[in-house]
């Protein structure tokens, strides 16, 4: 959200019939069949109301206060919740239900004969919805350039054998009039729509309203997964003959068969999906936008997939609930969480919204293809190495370049001005001095910035002489220094005349305020101020303390009291005032045929306008890509990298001295970095054990957000780094349960494995944190094992697993592509020291306990915990046992097998060597043991024994038993495992 909205709530006056009315009126609207904002424009559109739940989320996100609210036709337990918005609180409260709430807007308002004849005839103006924002954008970005994605994509599903073909058509609701679609092959889970979701930054999904189909069930399953709004449409709309003629007239064409770039005659399926996106927003039968749409197809495969699941775990966005509950904390410092809260906001550096927004793409879009991200990385190291070009590029070039993408909307609109030309000739202007800057670099990447960037750019600054040339001679430049907009005046003769007027009142205005000067006793511009604005025109301004000269003075007249000052006038100023906007109305209503004609040309100039902003995109990117690698604690380092497709002996990631760029960057934090070493013979799967907090579920995802940086074309924070690309990053981290959809944590949790092991292939990179926690101990490790065991034998992909089951180690006997390692911890009885350092082998013990112990349990709670944990793993070990009694039973043999020697501390393994003993050794073991448990048990059926009555029993049961305990070899392999 942008900057903390004034907290002042304007002030709805009605009469009670008044309250009664709107109350009942506003009780009885149909409740919405989703999330929605309704708000109500008051006295003309000078403030609005919210009612109901509404009030109450603009009280607590808006003005962070429940006293601004108020209630109508009633009192707090009857009434109807009220809170007023200024227009800066509306937006604020828009932007928060559009795009962190992710709901839709309506606008309500009454027509002025209704107000006028007192009738209550409300109705809704205007709509908004996370994908659909051309309503409001005006409202949202006013002057300001949007560096919001807000993607809209329509989806139709047909059978296709034991699979779906999938049709796609989607927009950019906030930049662009680019229409993309694709169509491919997908599973039952719905894998590769979900990435191509993840990759386009999806808001809002448009799907038919068939409730009978499984295959679209699965795909409003997946869409709530990824918390995307999903809107049903009527199935009719998804169809393609009538698709492919509205499409013609966007795209200017006769018959799609011209449209050479894409095969979209031939993608039904698409333009089936075509049809429901332009039926939704309004894009049928435009013969005023004939031409203005451009056609484009998207090849997921050409970039990595990223399931929703490594979005959220791997922390490349900060997620917009997140940030709007850190927004609320008292302790919230923005600059810190826009530095270290995601991989977005730590890279984010760009100087322009363009620049902002492709940075989003590029981290949804890691690339597949190598000499690209080379390419980017050799710009990245151009700028790295030159600082002096750095400097210049970010700190003067590219912060004065504004969105030409959102000013060219605007002429599409037809809601450009004379100012939004003139923007456009500032920004190319510029242009001769950003393209002097990047030619002086003489570095061994010169051809790369010259295809990349000089001879783009130069191009379009050559093609926008002209236009530069128009706008020089028919634009009044000196009249900018004044805030107007104005042809120059010696383009038609009643021009120059109201532009000489307009100038002998301009000439006026200072000898007004030289007299005020003289008056008052003030010196002119130090005490008192002689300024202008939008709202009061030419003005004057005292100080609080120097206002008091005004008071009881004929002449003079307030107009605000502010911070700055007291703001006022007088009747001559006013006068002046008022005849200089007189003249400057006729003076823009003669113009506005120049005006129109200004625009109609520079419209022609949109396409050249809409490559250049490309460009500067990409060059702000790369540039903050270099700003992120110097000004790291310790800088980034340039990946050596290796195509996707090798064989299986040249495939690794080896990473040294690797840290996690967000955690190191933020403020206190003495990152500890280690070293990873991953390849397809003795370290493809990785499993890591250790306590809570160690820094498990650090190392594996810092692993993942340094390939992910590699493949976006940003150095990475390594000593140095040996990367082969993947084709996708994969993740099941965390427990997280989602009730209102009737998922459980164990289900979500399943549900986001069975994606990974369905669209998994070896080229891919799996992350799994704690897998199998969300049900009983056996069937979670069971499915632990099972899962591991697929990925290595069926899938062998690189994997790394953290986990708490010790257990599982021993894969790494069975498969010698799995490889133990732990973190490391250092323990005393009064403390445990996490090290944070990542080493081969495994943790033989778990810590909850003493976790426990150091969070300040009660004593008695602490030893309650170990002794039922003890109970436990003997009881684990007696059905254990018992299995394997039963089983030797059956398979009894005559010679006796040796127990081997300890390798290992392990309790794991000595379980595991118990079955090499001998099957009557094991059946005379396990009956002393249950003996000795059973006198155990009846000492302490008597509990008031004194403590030295129930000592002497126990040594007594000690002697009894220690002849017969120390001549057993099974009883003394149990006992040594304890």
């Amino acid at each position: 959200m942008a900057s903390p909205p004034a907290r002042e709530s304007p002030e709805l006056a009605l009469d009670k019939p008044a309250e009664i009315q709107f109350a009942r009126f506003f009780r009885s609207l149909p409740q919405a069949s989703t999330p929605t904002v309704r708000l109500f424009e008051r006295n003309g559109g000078q403030f609005h109301t919210v009612h109901g739940d509404d009030a109450c989320c603009a009280a607590d996100h808006v003005y962070r206060t429940a006293a601004v609210l108020r209630h109508m036709a009633g009192d707090e337990a009857t009434g109807l919740a009220t809170c007023s918005l200024s227009k800066a609180n509306a937006v604020a409260l828009l932007k928060y239900a559009l795009f962190e709430q992710l709901a839709r807007v309506e606008v309500w308002a009454m027509p002025e004969s209704a107000a006028a004849y007192g009738r209550r005839e409300w109705r809704v103006v205007k709509t908004a919805s996370p994908g659909r924002l051309a309503e409001l954008e005006d409202w949202l970005y006013g002057a300001a350039a949007s560096d919001t994605v807000a993607t809209i994509m329509a989806v139709k599903v047909v059978p296709d054998g034991a699979n779906h073909k999938v049709g796609i058509a989607l927009m950019d609701a906030t930049s662009s009039t680019t229409l993309s679609v694709a169509e491919f092959v997908d599973s039952d889970g719905f894998s590769s729509l979900e990435a191509l979701m993840v990759q386009t930054s999806c808001r809002e999904a448009l799907i038919p309203d068939d409730v009978k189909s499984l295959a679209l069930r699965r795909v409003r399953q997946l869409l709530e997964q990824a918390q995307v709004m999903y809107t049903p449409q009527k199935t009719a709309q998804f169809a393609a003959k009538d698709a492919a003629v509205d499409l013609a007239v966007l795209l200017g064409v006769e018959q799609l068969t011209d449209v050479k770039q894409v095969p979209i005659d031939q993608m039904s399926v698409a333009l089936a999906a075509v049809g429901g996106l332009l039926a939704y927003l309004d894009l049928r039968g435009r013969e005023d936008m004939a031409g203005q749409f451009t056609l484009q197809q998207i090849h997921p495969c050409h970039f990595m997939r990223l399931d929703s699941a490594a979005v959220d775990a791997l922390h490349l966005f900060p997620p917009a609930r997140a940030t709007a509950a850190i927004k609320e904390s008292a302790s919230f410092n923005t600059s810190t969480l826009n530095k270290s809260a995601s991989l977005y906001g730590l890279l984010n550096h760009c100087r322009t919204p363009q620049g902002n927004r492709l940075l989003s793409q590029w981290i949804r879009q890691p690339l597949l293809d190598l000499p690209q991200i080379e390419e980017r990385m050799d710009v990245v190291e151009a700028l790295v190495e030159e600082t002096q070009l750095l400097q210049a590029l970010h700190g003067t070039h590219l912060r004065m370049l504004p969105d030409l993408m959102q000013i060219g909307k605007k002429f599409h609109r037809g809601s450009a001005t004379l100012q939004d030309a003139v923007r456009i000739y500032q920004a190319a202007i510029r242009l001769p001095s950003l393209l002097e800057a990047v030619a002086d670099y003489q570095g061994p990447h010169v051809a790369v910035l010259e295809r990349l960037f000089l001879g783009p750019i130069g191009q379009s600054a050559q093609q926008l002489g002209n236009f530069e040339t128009m706008i020089e001679r028919t634009i009044d430049l000196h009249a900018l220094d004044r805030h107007e907009f104005l042809v120059k005046p010696d383009f038609d003769a009643n021009l120059a005349q109201i532009a000489g007027e307009m100038k002998r009142v301009s000439a006026a205005f200072r000898p007004e305020a030289e007299r005020v000067a003289d008056a008052l006793g003030f010196e002119l511009d130090k005490k008192l101020r002689f300024e202008h604005s939008p709202i009061y025109g030419h003005h004057l301004r005292l100080t609080r303390t120097d206002a008091t000269k005004l008071r009881n003075k004929p002449g003079y007249i307030d107009l605000a009291t502010q911070k700055a000052g007291v703001l006022f006038t007088t009747k001559p100023l006013k006068a002046l005032n008022e005849k200089h906007a007189d003249l400057q109305a006729t003076y823009n209503r003669l113009q506005a045929s120049l005006v129109r004609e200004i625009l109609e040309i520079t419209k022609t100039y949109l396409p050249v306008l809409e490559k250049l902003n490309g460009r500067i995109a990409h060059l702000d990117v790369l540039t903050a890509f270099a700003v992120a690698t110097v000004r790291a604690r310790i800088p980034y380092v340039r990946p050596q990298l290796r195509p996707c497709h090798v064989t299986a002996a040249d495939r690794r990631i080896v990473l040294r001295a690797a840290r996690h760029p967000c955690l190191e960057a933020q403020d206190g934090v003495n990152f500890i970095p280690n070293d990873v070493e991953l390849d397809h013979t003795a370290n493809e799967f990785t499993i890591i054990t250790g306590p809570n907090a160690a820094g498990k579920s650090v190392y594996i995802r810092q692993i993942g957000v340094i390939v992910a940086m590699a493949q976006i074309g940003c150095f990475v924070p390594c000593r140095d780094a040996e990367i082969t690309l993947v084709d996708a990053i994969l993740a099941r981290v965390g427990a997280g349960d989602s009730q209102l959809r009737g998922i459980s944590t164990f289900m979500a949790e399943m549900l986001e494995t069975a994606s990974i092991l369905s669209s998994a292939t070896k080229q891919s990179l799996l992350i799994i944190d704690e897998l199998g926690r969300g049900t009983s101990t056996y069937d979670g490790f069971g499915l632990a094992w099972a899962i591991s065991e697929w990925v290595v034998k069926k899938i062998g992909s690189f994997a790394l697993f953290a986990t708490h089951f010790h257990e599982l180690t021993a894969l790494a006997d069975v498969y010698p592509q799995i490889v133990n390692r732990h973190v490391q911890v250092a323990v005393t009885d009064d403390a445990m020291v996490l090290l944070y350092q990542v080493l081969p082998g495994i943790c033989d013990q778990s810590f909850g306990i003493h976790v426990a112990h150091l969070a300040r349990f009660p004593e008695r709670v602490i030893e309650l915990a170990k002794r039922k944990a003890l109970e436990l793993e003997n009881f684990e070990l007696s059905i254990l046992l018992d299995r394997q009694t039963q089983s030797d039973d059956r398979h009894v043999t005559s010679e006796p097998k040796t127990v081997a020697e300890p390798a290992s501390t392990s309790v794991a393994a000595k379980k595991q060597r118990l079955w090499k003993a001998n099957a009557d050794v094991i059946r005379e073991g396990n009956d002393l043991i249950r003996q000795v448990l059973a006198d155990f048990a009846a000492i302490e059926a008597f509990p008031d024994l004194s403590d030295d009555e129930r000592q002497e029993r126990i040594a007594a049961l000690r002697e009894k038993y220690a002849d017969r305990v120390a001549g057993q070899p099974f009883c003394q392999e149990v006992l040594s495992a304890f």
